[in-house]
């Protein structure tokens, strides 16, 4: 099995950082049953000699200054809850740090891998141009302002393109240690530590997402959400939106792509989406009823978009308690 660098800087998650090695371990303590190869680990910190994380722990770490990146750099986040903080954080000397030594380890063909925030060093370090990657679902339309060149999919829970891996929201981490012990441990391992662990193995974050939250704090984008969820059931065209909101459709088009990295089709699509789970989840509506409420033409659409979304039936989102 590949030797593992695990990448932490100042503030990193506890959480992150504990399920990375739960998994690790939890693989090399199976190893043996599925006749696997051990994994080798280290934690990487810029300072060095230990990774500061929040809450005021700390874990022994080596410094990446003359650290040569091994097979799989694993970049835990950078401890930021918002854009604002984000920007800020990725300016400051530890991250660029990290990423110039993430630009190597690129460069000598290491598989790299993040999820939630530390999908940004890896999208400084340019390791997404080109690429389908992922970040936590709020986060996307920030990571494809930040990296142009980058195929941003806000609802994969996991994507790997070209020797790079990137998770979505904080507990993806563990869905990202369970592909990488996959590739390169084996199908055999994987599921045993899966089993293990409990992890149940998710296609999406679709589920998760709050339509109106995508926004994040962009008005125009915000009040097309409201037009567009106003009008689910009578339909309207981007047309119609456009000259709601006093802008040519092109224009509005530009700025949904830029704020959330998803086309207009998408973003409405989503938004039907998260309106028809809440109804399913809260009410004891019939899927017929759901469909026509988000203006869908019946139940057999409503269950196609549902699956192809989250890789579940409707059913399986319907509360016992509503």
């Amino acid at each position: 099995m590949a030797a593992f660098d695990i990448l932490a800087l100042g503030q990193a998650g506890p959480a992150a950082l504990g399920l990375t090695l739960d998994a690790l371990d939890t693989a090399n303590r199976l190893a043996s049953h599925v006749d696997a190869a051990r994994v080798d680990w280290r934690v990487l910190t810029v300072g060095g000699p230990s990774a500061a994380l929040r809450h005021g722990l700390t874990l022994p770490a080596q410094a990446i200054a003359g650290a040569r990146p091994r097979d799989v750099v694993v970049v835990l986040g950078i401890g930021a809850a918002g854009p604002e903080e984000i920007e800020r954080r990725l300016a400051e000397p530890d991250a660029r740090a990290a990423v110039a030594w993430l630009r190597v380890a690129a460069r000598r063909g290491a598989t790299l891998a993040a999820a939630c925030t530390g999908v940004f060093l890896l999208g400084d370090a340019g390791a997404l141009d080109g690429r389908r990657c992922t970040t936590t679902w709020w986060l996307a339309g920030l990571l494809a302002r930040r990296c142009p060149a980058a195929r941003v999919d806000a609802d994969a829970i996991v994507l790997e393109d070209h020797g790079v891996w990137t998770a979505g929201a904080m507990t993806s981490q563990l869905d990202l240690m369970m592909a990488l012990i996959e590739r390169f441990g084996g199908v055999a391992l994987a599921h045993e530590a899966r089993r293990r662990l409990a992890a149940p193995e998710r296609v999406s974050q679709a589920p998760y997402i709050a339509a109106g939250s995508l926004a994040n704090g962009d008005r125009e984008l915000a009040a097309f959400e409201s037009f567009v969820t106003e009008r689910l059931k009578s339909g309207m065209t981007l047309d119609d939106a456009a000259r709601a909101l006093h802008m040519s459709t092109r224009t509005l088009a530009r700025r949904i792509r830029a704020a959330t990295g998803l086309s207009p089709s998408r973003l409405i699509q989503k938004i039907r989406l998260g309106g028809a789970l809440n109804l399913i989840e809260r009410t004891r509506l019939p899927l017929d009823r759901v469909a026509e409420s988000v203006g869908l033409a019946d139940a057999a659409v409503l269950h196609r978009l549902v699956v192809r979304h989250t890789g579940q039936s409707p059913g399986r989102f319907r509360s016992k308690s509503a």
